[in-house]
């Protein structure tokens, strides 16, 4: 499936099930193009979009969500705070509410996955993280790994909806991309202590400002949800 986009209603459309108001921050026309396929238990799409917006809603209910942007290289998305690369991935569980503010240029991949297959073949623990959390710090290497590998059965599949007919071919796709996420998931319990203590510092600083900026009342949820991460990571 492939859909060109010529303004963020429409773009917002297309993203179903979604639930997100895109609203565009740089001046010029607006392009946002989606390739896309999906299987009984998951949706897998890459997307572009002209011009840099701020993105507001909530991840589809019935999916978890993994995902990290391609580009800009100047000017990275932020995804609920954090800034995603090759070495941080975007997650969330149904119903997650998130922000997103995107350069212009910008160029995602992203999976969506049903809670239940994911649990089976990661475990429950680990998808309960990805579910509670709103990041995942990986190594450099896995999230290339899964960008590449990722994006390139996008492509494969865009235009050529014969091969998702057949049933033997669809549980073999769900089961590549399902091992891709969890590789990627599971490289991060190899980072290095340095790196770990890295990711903790950038979580305690986003929170910081976030209680430096935020008038009123701000519980430990609200900080986990900027932070990116679980509360009980945060706490």
């Amino acid at each position: 499936m492939r859909l060109e986009a010529h303004d963020p209603d429409e773009h917002s459309e297309f993203l179903q099930p979604w639930e997100l108001r895109i609203n565009q921050i740089s001046p010029g026309a607006f392009l946002g193009t989606l390739n896309a396929f999906a299987t009984p238990s998951m949706l897998v799409y890459e997307e572009r979009w002209s011009q840099s917006t701020a993105v507001r809603g909530s991840t589809p209910p019935g999916y978890v969500m993994f995902g990290t942007v391609l580009g800009p290289r100047r000017a990275r998305a932020s995804w609920c705070g954090a800034q995603l690369g090759t070495e941080l991935v975007a997650t969330g569980g149904p119903n997650s509410e998130i922000s997103v503010e995107a350069p212009a240029n910008s160029h995602h991949i992203v999976a969506l996955v049903s809670p239940e297959i994911l649990a089976q073949g990661l475990g429950a623990d680990w998808c309960d993280r990805l579910c509670a959390g709103r990041s995942l710090a990986v190594p450099g290497d896995a999230g290339r790994l899964f960008i590449r590998r990722a994006l390139g059965a996008v492509r494969r599949h865009v235009g050529r909806p014969e091969l998702l007919s057949r049933a033997t071919y669809v549980r073999s796709l769900e089961s590549a991309i399902l091992e891709l996420i969890i590789t990627c998931t599971r490289s991060a319990d190899v980072l290095s202590p340095s790196r770990r203590a890295a990711s903790r510092m950038r979580t305690l600083k986003t929170a910081v400002e976030v209680a430096d900026v935020r008038e009123g009342r701000i519980t430990a949820y609200d900080l986990s949800v900027a932070a990116g991460v679980s509360q009980r990571t945060l706490e």
